[in-house]
């Protein structure tokens, strides 16, 4: 994937408001699609490699433009139906328009990209993809947003808007554990202080002590895989010692402290190593 931000010789003449026929030909690190007007990028969010888009221009740099779609002329044979109501005017998610086979490769190949482009190894060194076996419902924790919905004289929450700083009223969440939307309908019924405007809802790791605000893996459907992937480093290795840089609550170290002899955790959260 070649770097997208690569401004052209002469700059096409584009204006905040103008619409364009866009051909996407890539996607960028973080979901969105790069079209290309006589080679002057142009990102375009919720859009798939190979659609042909008419699309508003939003905002205009010296090197690339951004906009907003406005219809899919040609659609990819990988889009697919969005699981939830909000998803296109909701921040939080960029992907659930592709299919999750098609998201897994797009992710795999800007990971190879990054580690190629910026980082300076071989591709080869990034082992295949793992796909998560819960593609939705898995978020153990997520920050809602509150906002004074004037007009309506009450409360909101949710997540901002993908372009503007407004919150979207959200029911329910469908990347988070169903548990967490309980704990939304809960702050619905229960509103916090009109002062606090972020509520961190979290589910608790079964097994595991910890303080509340310390950190922990977002996905408890994917830590089997994590672990076992270290596990198979680690005795390909023959390691005898762990470090466990950012270790959080010493997850990584604790569920691999049969194969070595001794290990070490850092971290800057003393609530996390604290005994």
């Amino acid at each position: 994937m070649d770097d997208a931000v690569s401004q052209s010789d002469t700059p096409p003449t584009l204006n905040v408001g103008d619409r364009v026929e866009l051909m996407i030909d890539d996607m960028a690190f973080g979901g969105e699609g790069v079209g290309r007007i006589d080679g002057f990028v142009v990102f375009v969010p919720f859009v798939i490699s190979g659609e042909t888009v008419l699309v508003e221009i939003t905002e205009k740099k010296k090197a690339f433009a951004r906009a907003k779609p406005l219809q899919v002329l040609a659609a990819s044979a990988d889009r697919v139906e969005p699981r939830c109501e909000h998803f296109g005017t909701c921040g939080g998610c960029q992907y659930q328009h592709v299919d999750y086979e098609a998201q897994q490769t797009i992710k795999e190949s800007q990971v190879r990209d990054l580690f190629e482009r910026i980082g300076g190894f071989d591709s080869s060194v990034v082992g295949n993809l793992i796909p998560c076996p819960e593609p939705y419902n898995y978020r153990n924790r997520i920050m809602v947003r509150r906002q004074w919905n004037k007009i309506e004289q009450r409360p909101v929450y949710g997540f901002l808007h993908w372009d503007s700083r407004l919150v979207i009223d959200l029911q329910n969440c469908h990347i988070a554990e169903p548990a967490l939307n309980e704990q939304l309908q809960e702050v619905r019924e229960n509103p916090p202080p009109r002062n606090m405007q972020k509520v961190v809802l979290r589910m608790m790791p079964d097994d595991w002590e910890m303080h509340r605000d310390s950190f922990f893996q977002n996905n408890f459907h994917l830590l089997p895989e994590l672990v076992e992937s270290v596990r198979q480093c680690l005795q390909d290795a023959g390691s005898k010692y762990l470090v466990d840089a950012y270790c959080g609550i010493g997850f990584f170290s604790l569920s691999l402290a049969d194969l070595v002899e001794g290990f070490v955790g850092i971290d800057i959260d003393k609530q996390c190593i604290m005994p």
